[in-house]
């Protein structure tokens, strides 16, 4: 008969099987953490690619040195977007895709030679990106505005929460344990894998939700503002825009989630004939998103990706180098224009170079068609070293003249529109756009536009205004904050900064601190570029939050 197994011996047998058991659990975790390790390598996420030291230009910029004054026969494009224009991710700045299209823009090209200018610092909105603009932008003297435009753009209007980021299982508070296991590919796995799970059991909104429930928010009113910001600008100083839309990597087959918000936008850019470029077709659709990325974490475009981008970009810019003197008349031409030769814009490429001080104008001659919008005629012709291109639209009802003037350099100086009833010749309606003394000077009448030529929203009696584009942080009635100012001396709230004004944190409630009202200089403005959609939806939205905060403001 065997022995009874002491008690003593049983807690040592214990003692001896739970340390194996953590020996092989460890052993597991480091064997298995060293696997992710192998498989993830090469494909480090944001969080530690952006600590890297990224050569920046003097001007800040990731890119090449470029002077403000623009070289002769040169074609400059500016650049504009976020983390995934600026190449978050990529080692080498030649194979970020802006730097990629002027490769492949440049191939061949005979008489010009193109500047893509990368302006995109990561963390960006459409808001930024217009501030820079406005500040820093312009003094590159750009014949086009490239706006790479990503889905987390929209801006988050006052008292909208949808909170998308992943859930830690370590909570932040543990800061040793926290940083360690942040390192560790095995922990990232897990964490994705619960965060999937929280989401399809409706315990936290995904990225998905998120960005789609913001297109039905007042952020795409928001959105549109800076947009039009940035368009309006760019109609007045005579510069090209062009809108393309990054989509979002993941889900690219037919089952793509986020094809509502790109119609919205071509919408958008349709109504205001801005130039649309959608990246997801032809370029990103049917392609396997796990080899875009940069990793399972981090969505930015890896060197493949850019790739696809920079390719689908060229596919719709590459008309451009069929022109070789596009710089010494691009300005005449809308992009559309360009890309498709209409407007004799071939046969002005070939004949520009004849024309001669004193001499007569070439002029360019085409019956009305289905598609146009009448006879068209083109005369170009120099005076006093200056380029003058105008346009004539004859038809039944109208007779339309545009003329537009340059430098000997191609800089815009003034544009003069007029309308006239083609029977009696008595002047229907005009509007000019003169540069003098640092601004733009907009006139017109007897119904001209309100907002400039970009904003369709015409004025009754003859008006000017006067435009210098500027974002400033300023004092402005007794009230700190930040302002836009398209017209001189018309400055309104930026839309982020009024947000917070009107929607104060509840600790600031608690601060004794009142929202700022909704003044009725603010409404006026907003009005007088065509945002009444956002300013109604604003005004219900404080009402709102004015009564249920009715007590804590009585305090």
């Amino acid at each position: 008969m065997s022995k009874p197994i002491s008690h003593k011996k049983k807690k040592y047998s214990f003692a001896i099987n739970i340390s194996i058991l953590i020996s092989v659990v460890i052993f597991f975790m480091a064997v298995s953490e060293a696997l992710f390790r192998i498989i993830a390598r090469g494909k480090k996420p944001a969080r530690e690619w952006s600590q890297k030291d990224v050569k920046l230009n003097s001007r800040g910029l990731r890119d090449y040195e470029y002077s403000l004054e623009k070289p002769e026969k040169v074609f400059r494009i500016l650049v504009l977007g976020d983390s995934m224009t600026f190449g978050q991710g990529i080692e080498e700045l030649g194979n970020t895709f802006p730097k990629k299209l002027e490769a492949y823009l440049n191939k061949g090209a005979e008489g010009v030679r193109f500047e893509l200018i990368n302006a995109a610092k990561p963390g960006w909105g459409t808001d930024n990106a217009m501030y820079y603009l406005y500040e820093k932008g312009f003094d590159f003297n750009p014949d086009m505005v490239l706006l790479n435009y990503y889905h987390n753009d929209v801006p988050t209007p006052g008292l909208y929460s949808c909170d998308s980021e992943d859930r830690d299982l370590v909570p932040s508070s543990w800061k040793g344990l926290h940083a360690f296991v942040n390192k560790m590919e095995l922990y990232k796995l897990l964490k994705a894998r619960v965060n999937r799970l929280l989401e399809k059991t409706g315990k936290k909104p995904s990225f998905e939700e998120c960005t789609l429930r913001i297109y039905d928010s007042r952020g795409w009113e928001m959105e549109k503002i800076f947009i039009d910001a940035i368009h309006i600008a760019c109609e007045i100083k005579n510069v090209k825009l062009m809108l393309s839309v990054v989509p979002v990597i993941n889900k690219l087959g037919d089952e793509y989630p986020f094809s509502r918000p790109h119609n919205m936008l071509r919408e958008y850019c349709e109504k205001r004939d801005i130039a649309f470029v959608d990246l997801f077709e032809p370029g990103f659709k049917g392609e396997k998103a796990s080899s875009l990325w940069v990793s399972p974490e981090d969505w930015h475009l890896n060197e493949k990706g850019a790739e696809i981008a920079a390719q689908a970009l060229f596919k719709r810019l590459e008309p451009l180098k069929q022109y070789k003197r596009l710089h010494a008349f691009s300005g005449a031409y809308a992009t559309d224009e360009l890309l498709l030769g209409k407007w004799f814009a071939p046969e002005l490429d070939g004949g520009i170079s004849r024309i001669e001080e004193g001499n007569g104008p070439l002029v360019y001659n085409k019956k009305g068609g289905p598609k146009e919008p009448g006879d068209l005629e083109l005369k170009v012709w120099k005076d006093a070293g200056n380029y003058h291109f105008q346009r004539t639209i004859f038809n039944k009802n109208n007779k339309s003249v545009s003329t537009k003037v340059f430098d000997k350099k191609g800089k815009f100086l003034e544009y003069e529109k007029k309308d006239f009833d083609p029977e009696t010749g008595e002047k229907k309606k005009w509007e000019t756009i003169v540069f003098q003394d640092n601004a733009y000077l907009f006139s017109s009448g007897p119904r001209g536009f309100a907002g400039g030529p970009a904003s369709g929203k015409e004025m009754e009696t003859a008006g000017q205004r006067k435009y210098v584009f500027k974002y400033t942080q300023k004092s402005l009635g007794g009230d700190e904050g930040c302002y836009i100012e398209m017209e001189k001396d018309v400055p309104f709230r930026d839309p982020k900064v009024l947000e917070n004004d009107l929607f104060p944190s509840p600790e600031l409630m608690k601060a004794a601190t009142k929202p700022t009202g909704l003044s009725k200089k603010d409404i006026a403005v907003f009005l007088r570029y065509g945002w009444a959609e956002y300013i109604s939806q604003l005004m219900t939205a404080h009402k709102k939050f004015l009564l249920r905060n009715k007590k804590a403001m009585m305090r």
